[in-house]
């Protein structure tokens, strides 16, 4: 669960609204790896490969929703 922080003057109130599940519009390798139910390796293996379209953020990948979609429907 993400931490979140907020400032609040006293005497303020305020409403959170946190949901159970936010949707995330992107997946990190070992998220993909775990939804697939494949090895950490053979899914980075699958993006050098071509098979899989992920983006490089610093030193670790991250796959969009609509390429992990492309992916499932390929495998």
């Amino acid at each position: 669960m993400a931490k979140r922080v907020i400032h609040i003057k006293p005497g303020e109130s305020v409403e959170i609204r946190v949901s159970e599940k936010e949707e995330k519009d992107y997946y990190t390798v070992q998220e993909v790896a775990d939804k697939v139910g494949l090895n950490y390796y053979t899914v980075q293996k699958h993006i050098a490969d071509g098979k899989l379209i992920g983006n490089k953020i610093g030193r670790s990948h991250r796959i969009s929703k609509e390429n992990y979609q492309k992916y499932l429907k390929n495998q």
